[in-house]
Parts: C-alpha cells; sequence; structure tokens
C-alpha cells in the first residue's frame, strides 16, 4: 500500500526510473507469501513452496551469460540495481509497516524468513520472474510446459481481471503425448527463434521443426 509504506513507493519509483519490472514482479512474489501466512501456517508455507517450485537461474548468472564477452561494462551498473531494489523491498517488507496490516511476521518460521529475504533469494526471484513471468504473474501450471517451436498447445490470458492462465490445445493430442507450448514467437526465422531461447532461457532448440530447419540449405 503506497499510502502507508513509503519504501515500497522507492521501490516502484526507481524500476519505473530503469524500466525494469521484474523487481516487482518478485516482491509481489513475497507479498503474496506473507499475506498467506496471515491466513494460515499452512496456507504461507504452501505459497513459498509452490514459489520455490518455479524454474529458476539466479539473475546474476543469467544477465552475466546473456551479456557474454562485454559482462565486465556492465558488472557495476547491475550489481548497484540488484542492491538498491533489494534493499528498498527488504525495508518495505522485513517487516511490513503496521499500518499495512500485516500481524503475523513474527509467526513465520525463521527459517523461511531468512530465505525470503536473504539477497541470494532475491537474485533468484528475480531470475524467476524473467524465466516464468507470463502477463505480469507466475502460473505453475504453465511453468510446466517444456517448449516447442511448433507447439500443440498455447497459453491464453483472458481480458477478464482475474489474472488467469488458460491453455488450450492447437490440434488433437495423442494419449502419451507432451503438451508443449512456444517461448518464442514461432512466426520467427530459425535464427531468430534459436537467438531469443539462447538469451532468455538458456538452451539451443533440438525440436524436430529445428532441427528440419537446420538441416534445410
Amino acid at each position: 500500500c503506497s499510502k502507508h509504506n513509503s519504501h515500497f513507493v522507492g521501490l516502484a519509483n526507481v524500476c519505473r526510473a530503469w524500466e525494469w519490472g521484474a523487481p516487482m514482479g518478485a516482491a509481489r512474489a513475497i507479498e503474496r507469501v506473507l499475506m498467506e501466512y496471515e491466513h494460515s501456517a499452512e496456507r504461507g508455507k504452501a505459497a513459498w513452496e509452490s514459489i520455490r517450485a518455479f524454474a529458476t537461474v539466479s539473475t546474476d548468472i543469467m544477465d552475466r551469460k546473456r551479456k557474454g564477452m562485454s559482462w565486465f561494462l556492465y558488472e557495476a551498473d547491475y550489481e548497484t540495481k540488484w542492491k538498491t531494489t533489494y534493499e528498498l523491498m527488504k525495508k518495505a517488507l522485513c517487516p511490513p509497516p503496521e499500518e499495512c496490516g500485516l500481524a503475523k511476521f513474527a509467526c513465520i518460521p525463521k527459517k523461511i524468513r531468512d530465505e525470503l529475504f536473504s539477497y541470494s533469494e532475491w537474485l533468484k526471484l528475480i531470475g524467476k520472474y524473467c524465466l516464468n513471468d507470463q502477463n505480469g504473474g507466475f502460473y505453475l501450471l504453465q511453468s510446466c510446459f517444456n517448449h516447442n517451436c511448433d507447439p500443440n498447445c498455447v497459453v491464453v490470458h483472458p481480458n477478464d481481471g482475474k489474472y488467469r492462465a488458460i491453455i488450450q490445445t492447437l490440434r488433437p493430442i495423442a494419449a502419451g503425448e507432451e503438451m508443449t507450448i512456444t517461448y518464442v514467437n514461432p512466426r520467427d526465422g530459425i535464427g531468430e527463434r534459436q537467438q531469443a531461447l539462447r538469451d532468455w532461457y538458456m538452451f539451443d532448440c533440438r525440436c524436430e521443426r529445428c532441427v528440419k530447419e537446420l538441416a534445410s540449405p
């Protein structure tokens, strides 16, 4: 709540200035855990375990790999952004101000609090957001789908204000056949798709379509 939490306003402002939404996504994930603990310890623990279940690559590893040999030019700037957003998040949420109405912070097990608010976990949460963000949210079922450049499913986000992710099939799927989605624009050429997957997801695609196109003159 911006009215009662000035540090969260600061986090939002720096993210806006840097045109970088990942820290806000990571902070919302932490907020979700805190809010679930307000209901019960079981719901809070389940929310934390759900977030931990997403595929994770720490943002420092991800950014270093994307920049390659030129990383030394960007390292200091990136570290400043990581540490600045971390300090603002921690001041805003560890613990939240009393005015925010979250009264059970002390009831969260110390081990989970330490994990939730560690710097290393912050880097992982930002990286997790970059890997799994779908329309501004985390969707655990959608995150389980592997990539294919000729997918048999597609993720749809209805514009109904409910922040839902719906998986629709694109063609009949046989029993035992894997359901897949695409992580990149399937209309792009082989070179563009492969580069995007290396840059953002750090793997080389070897789906049937890519193998066929790579073998073509």
